[in-house]
């Protein structure tokens, strides 16, 4: 993703997908906007992702599958660029094996 952020929020304007709990491929866009510094506009995406999915938050998708360690890291970044809430409901994160948590959400 090294040097596609400005164009991120040109390709997508979406504030997530219709289908699943998290916001998609809005997430990226939002976290896209921030980071290039046009926060303005990831504040409304990130304002229509979280009227969808009240429950999003950092560590939700910091949880999914799949992720290596560095882009988990990237994305954990420019989600907290955007201004997504860190901290996920701990009922959530006790569905999960072995769920990561934020420092600033440990001591919920």
């Amino acid at each position: 993703m090294a040097g596609r952020y400005p164009r991120g929020g040109n390709d997508v304007r979406t504030a997530g997908g219709s289908s699943g709990t998290t916001a998609g491929v809005g997430r990226r866009t939002q976290g896209a906007l921030a980071a290039a510094e046009r926060r303005t506009e990831a504040a409304a995406l990130v304002a229509r992702a979280m009227a969808a999915h009240p429950d999003l938050s950092i560590e939700l998708i910091a949880n999914e599958p799949g992720w290596s360690d560095a882009e988990r890291r990237r994305f954990i970044n420019t989600m907290r660029l955007a201004g997504f809430p860190a901290c996920t409901k701990p009922e959530v994160l006790a569905k999960i094996e072995k769920p990561l948590r934020l420092p600033e959400c440990a001591s919920l």
